[in-house]
């Protein structure tokens, strides 16, 4: 069921993956530009981000939790999707009588005679 639709997304991924890559080096090369400039956000997300990041780098118990973390994720990974996608045994039918296409009135009778024969199954609720 959703075989296509994942399939469309991967090769629009990779499509995309392709492109960038190609047209970012040879845009960079036509594109030539100035130097660039650290902006006051980068500037203050860095005096924050820096210290916490060498904190965390000098801590062995936070990469003891970093790997029980990814651990955990990757338990978890193998689960991902199973509680999203239901199993669909709804137990209906689809049927499709064959149709005369120069003969509508034909065709339509065709269709009211096999109704007709489908109700006559206890198991049917909708025909």
């Amino acid at each position: 069921m959703f075989s296509p639709l994942a399939l469309t997304v991967a090769i629009a991924l990779l499509a995309s993956l392709f492109l960038s890559v190609l047209l970012s080096g040879s845009l960079h090369t036509v594109l030539k530009t100035a130097a660039e400039k650290e902006s006051f956000i980068m500037k203050y997300a860095k005096k924050w981000y820096v210290p916490l990041l060498e904190y965390a780098m000098n801590r062995k118990s936070n990469t003891e939790y970093s790997r029980v973390l990814l651990i955990a994720s990757l338990f978890l990974a193998t689960r991902l999707g199973t509680e999203f996608i239901p199993i669909m045994d709804e137990g209906s039918l689809i049927w499709m009588c064959p149709c005369f296409r120069s003969f509508l009135a034909k065709s339509m009778e065709v269709n009211q005679r096999a109704a007709e024969k489908l109700k006559e199954f206890d198991e049917l609720d909708v025909v």
